[in-house]
């Protein structure tokens, strides 16, 4: 808990919030969304103690004052709006993990409806193009999957999506029907299950592990292609990202379902400070906290030979440095540096990193970085 002083009057609020948050996210909702929905009820949180101290000039505290007091949030990743499933949030110190964690390999459980094309790759998109001669089964999906879609692989993104190309975003080009070149990209398939086939309605089930960056937009077309015809995502939803599974996180449900009039009911008190302390209390209560993310991950790598590694114990104002990628303060610390191969950095003994000394670079390069490989 926190406090907060306006006026010499005391203000209790409750966002000592470090870590992270996994949050089921529904379907047709931004990712965009569930951040600023989430710091919209802490704002009104700030604003119904504020006026229930009655502290004087409220009117004064802009919105921009009203952000300061509340926590950080960042997401490590976006999900269509379309699509349902984890969504991790950042929150307080965590946000300096966000790049970090955005990394992590992805799972999804999918659903491709072939014969049909559209101007998004997905069934939300206007419909361009129709086969319904579609002449595959089983066999030919297993096939063309076991060829062509495991381990690395070239994707071209879908034009509706938000990767930059010369200071726009692809989808900005589309809206406008301005021809783009569309950058190939590598990324790897760990696994592709086929969970199942319905040939009536032609719609193919499937479970992908894969890298961040990895379109299954894209991998539906160009699936559809393969077996001769249009292929369209019909359904997604993200089941993990890295370690974190749907068991780790929070239903949408739980914290705004119940409280869809949390803004309307200022009036009663009772019944918004039960809506308050229900919101904070699922939050806080679901949060993965630093030092907990660090734990998880804490004995997971194999040790070295300590004629070839050596290890540093972090201060709290060099573990913020390893956050923002500042490594110069490692060389300074270290002796006989070109004879050290692997270098171990610990904060509160967990951890935290593992560098390996980069003869050519002449530098430490991460190899491995809260719990992911680099």
């Amino acid at each position: 808990m926190v406090k907060i002083f306006f006026n010499s009057k005391e203000v209790n609020l409750f966002f000592n919030i470090n870590g992270i948050l996994a949050i089921n996210k529904p379907r047709n909702i931004t990712s965009y969304d569930v951040i600023y929905k989430i710091r919209k009820k802490f704002i009104d949180i700030i604003k119904y103690e504020i006026n229930n101290k009655n502290i004087e000039k409220y009117d004064s505290f802009s919105c921009k004052d009203l952000k300061k007091i509340c926590p950080k949030i960042g997401h490590t990743g976006t999900l269509d709006p379309f699509a349902e499933g984890i969504l991790v949030l950042c929150f307080g110190e965590a946000t300096k993990l966000t790049n970090s964690l955005q990394s992590c390999t992805k799972e999804y459980i999918a659903e491709i409806k072939f014969g049909i094309k559209t101007i998004t790759d997905d069934i939300t998109g206007e419909v361009i193009a129709e086969n319904k001669n579609l002449d595959f089964d089983i066999k030919g999906i297993q096939r063309i999957v076991s060829e062509k879609y495991h381990g690395e692989i070239i994707q071209e993104p879908p034009i509706y999506s938000a990767i930059n190309v010369s200071g726009k975003r692809l989808y900005e080009y589309a809206r406008k029907n301005i021809e783009v070149t569309i950058p190939k990209r590598k990324v790897f398939i760990y696994n592709f299950e086929i969970l199942d086939f319905d040939k009536n309605e032609n719609v193919l089930k499937v479970k992908i592990n894969c890298s961040s960056g990895t379109y299954i937009r894209a991998l539906a077309r160009d699936i559809g292609n393969d077996l001769g015809t249009f292929g369209t995502l019909l359904s997604l939803k993200r089941i993990k990202i890295g370690n974190i599974c749907e068991k780790d996180a929070l239903n949408w449900a739980e914290i705004f379902f119940e409280n869809e009039n949390f803004t309307k009911n200022k009036k009663d008190k009772k019944k918004f400070e039960k809506f308050s302390k229900n919101f904070i209390e699922k939050i806080e209560s679901n949060i993965i906290s630093l030092e907990k993310i660090f734990e998880i991950h804490a004995n997971k790598f194999y040790s070295f030979s300590s004629k070839d590694a050596a290890e540093i114990n972090l201060s709290k104002k060099n573990l913020k440095k390893i956050l923002v990628g500042n490594l110069d303060f490692l060389n300074k610390k270290i002796q006989n540096f070109s004879e050290i191969e692997i270098l171990k950095l610990f904060f509160k003994k967990k951890l935290i990193a593992i560098l390996n000394n980069n003869k050519e670079k002449n530098a430490f390069v991460f190899k491995y970085l809260f719990g992911k490989n680099i």
